[in-house]
């Protein structure tokens, strides 16, 4: 989704009295980006009070430094460090869904949802 498109999605759901810390949850943008989006727009809205609520948890992969170092050309021909494109490479095989065509192992695993299991 491009930058414009997001913050027409911000407008619009500003626009139907939605928070800001609505809108971030729905969108996965930034309470800040989304505040500033609606400051651009002239939106602003009195600072809203509240418990903060904690960011997404991540968990730590330990990947094996021979595996990182056999990422490295990769990594800096996209001049970003290796620990990114490991995360990334994961993600996108995660959001993708071609676990199974990356290990091309021959076994085919049925499509889950809900919590991670570790």
């Amino acid at each position: 989704m491009s930058r414009r498109s997001r913050r027409a999605e911000v407008v619009m759901l500003s626009l139907e009295g939605l928070t800001t810390a609505e809108i971030a949850r729905r969108t996965g943008l930034t309470r800040g980006t989304v505040s500033v989006y609606r400051s651009r727009a002239g939106l602003d809205l009195p600072r809203e009070r509240g418990p903060e609520e904690p960011e997404p948890t991540t968990r730590t992969v330990r990947v094996p430094f021979d595996v990182l170092a056999m990422l490295q050309p990769f990594a800096a021909a996209r001049d970003i460090h290796v620990c990114h494109l490991a995360r990334d490479l994961i993600a996108t095989i995660a959001d993708d869904g071609i676990a199974d065509a990356v290990l091309d192992d021959g076994v085919t695993t049925p499509k889950t949802t809900g919590a991670p299991p570790c």
